[in-house]
């Protein structure tokens, strides 16, 4: 059977790169070069050993845009190295570039586009509350690895001098780090 695994939040700490709310191409370069600085939590990466000994397919699903695929790919191998030694391919889905859809449409879609259904996945895991609740609600089992939802939705960040909320930074409708145009 299937564990789905989130990753952003779920496996690696996302304090470094969620300040990026890749509006323009500068934030595009920083939140790149961040995917490869985050931190992993170890404690899921440690159940994940244990469920690929017991031979479950670990697959990732995450919210992360395509452009980043080769850095997340470094990321895995380098933070989850059982896969490669017990020679396990990583299967990772991400959203298209460009797809704006929140996170509880598009993960369960790929998903079901994938052919990992509720009855042949053994569980999900996922940081975010709404979408834990997405998963559960298509009959998914989903175990929500924090507390409330996602850290970094409520987290604040410095730049140029000014502190913003996440929120506020993807609400933003020009980049004030850089004079790039909005992606």
């Amino acid at each position: 059977k299937y564990v789905v695994v989130d990753i952003d939040g779920t496996i690696a700490d996302i304090q470094k790169m969620a300040k990026y709310p890749l509006e323009c191409e500068q934030d595009v370069i920083n939140f790149k070069e961040a995917c490869d600085t985050c931190l992993p939590h170890d404690d899921i990466i440690y159940l994940l050993d244990v469920l690929s000994r017991d031979g479950k397919t670990i697959v990732f699903c995450t919210a992360r845009p395509e452009i980043v695929r080769q850095n997340t790919l470094i990321w895995i191998n380098t933070h989850l190295p059982f896969l490669k030694e017990r020679g396990i391919e990583i299967t990772l889905y991400m959203r298209k570039d460009g797809d704006e859809r929140p996170d509880n449409v598009v993960k369960i879609l790929m998903m079901e586009a994938a052919g990992i259904t509720p009855d042949n996945t053994f569980m999900v895991l996922e940081d975010k509350a709404e979408v834990t609740k997405s998963w559960r609600k298509a009959g998914y089992r989903c175990m929500q690895v924090t507390d409330g939802d996602t850290p970094s939705h409520n987290t604040t960040f410095d730049i140029n001098g000014r502190t913003y909320l996440l929120q506020e930074l993807k609400d933003r409708k020009a980049c004030e780090v850089c004079d790039a145009k909005p992606i």
